[in-house]
């Protein structure tokens, strides 16, 4: 029921009836008539911060009962309320209320304001005591808060140390896997890199026979905010070398190499452009075609390459990647066939086109 419906009530179904009877006069042994000793009422009063405290709900009960609660427990023995904030944002009151003779009595009310439980338990305690205090109800003074900031000596807080940087972190390390700033300016704690995991396709030009050829590469990735190295390794498909007068004898070859390279880190929001540069080492493998006796032979392969890289995160664990790179083997290499002559020449300069998928492990 709603505190403000059954504070009403208590207001205008109050019987109008006499205040409670005082205890009545009893007899000694010698017959001498005496007082009984009056004994207080046991009052408990629970609040949460903000609501009235027990000082002033004390004081309400004893204003509409119109007597102290020192020598009421003739007819109360005992009240106990207690008021909590909910998760709705209301409050719920639960008064309990031990009377003289007869079944103890419980009541559970709800109402958005603290203020008006505070008030309807008083009064519902007072009517207890005493019918007519529904007639004395009046304006009450202002409820101090519970737990109200006073002027006492001991501090509300207590003493803090000067605020510097704790020697040991109070919670987990922090981690940042985004190009940025340096560690010491971003309060990052923790300096283990992220590692990633990258798979790409792509087309070579200028450095196996034909315009251009398609190949795969894998790589592993280590990532500090301003620094990014990798170790990948990638395989080019074979491709035919021919000679011009005949189409059908000549050789094919193909590449595969490990490379290690690393990369300056840029960031623009959710994209990021690092400047990578590194050396490969690997096989160039030329297998002849169409000859008597044909043969496969291989050469040792070393080139450095350069560029850049655009990476989209288009997840936390997930981007999308695209690099174009640069490609001067460190070698003049050429492949000859027996009887035919050489029949490719390894370009100078050559270029590489990927595009891949890239996760964050």
């Amino acid at each position: 029921m709603p505190a403000r419906m059954a504070l009403a009530l208590v207001i205008r179904l109050a019987p109008a009836v006499a205040p409670a009877p005082t205890p009545t006069p009893t007899a000694t042994a010698e017959g001498a008539p005496t007082s009984a000793v009056p004994s207080p009422t046991a009052f408990e009063w629970i609040a949460p911060d903000g609501c009235p405290d027990a000082t002033f709900a004390r004081a309400s009960v004893e204003h509409y009962a119109g007597r102290s609660l020192a020598d009421t427990a003739a007819v109360l023995h005992a009240a106990r309320a207690e008021i909590v904030a909910q998760a709705q944002g209301d409050f719920r009151l639960r008064l309990e209320l031990e009377v003289a003779a007869g079944t103890p009595v419980q009541r559970t009310l709800r109402d958005e304001s603290c203020r008006v439980l505070a008030e309807t338990a008083a009064l519902m305690i007072a009517v207890t005591i005493d019918p007519l205090a529904a007639t004395r109800v009046g304006t009450l003074p202002e409820p101090a808060p519970t737990r109200a900031p006073t002027p006492e000596p001991p501090p509300v807080e207590p003493p803090k140390p000067p605020a510097t940087k704790p020697s040991t972190p109070p919670g987990p390390p922090t981690r940042s896997c985004d190009a940025g700033p340096a560690l010491r300016r971003t309060g990052v704690t923790d300096r283990r890199p992220c590692v990633g995991l990258e798979a790409r396709a792509g087309l070579q030009l200028g450095l196996l026979p034909t315009a251009i050829g398609p190949g795969v590469a894998i790589t592993l990735a280590l990532a500090w905010p301003r620094l990014r190295i990798e170790l990948g390794g990638s395989h080019w498909f074979r491709r035919p070398a021919r000679t011009g007068d005949d189409r059908n004898r000549g050789g094919d070859l193909q590449l595969s190499a490990g490379s290690l390279g690393a990369c300056a880190r840029l960031r623009h929001r959710a994209h990021e452009f690092p400047l990578c540069g590194g050396a490969e080492v690997g096989a160039l493998v030329g297998r002849g075609v169409g000859i008597a006796v044909p043969r496969r032979e291989q050469l040792l392969w070393l080139a450095a390459w350069a560029g850049p890289r655009w990476m989209w995160s288009v997840h936390r664990r997930v981007a999308l990647l695209a690099d174009v790179d640069v490609v001067v083997p460190m070698a003049r290499y050429r492949f000859e066939v027996g009887g035919l002559g050489v029949v490719h020449r390894v370009d100078p300069v050559g270029g590489r086109v990927h595009l891949g998928l890239g996760i964050r492990l």
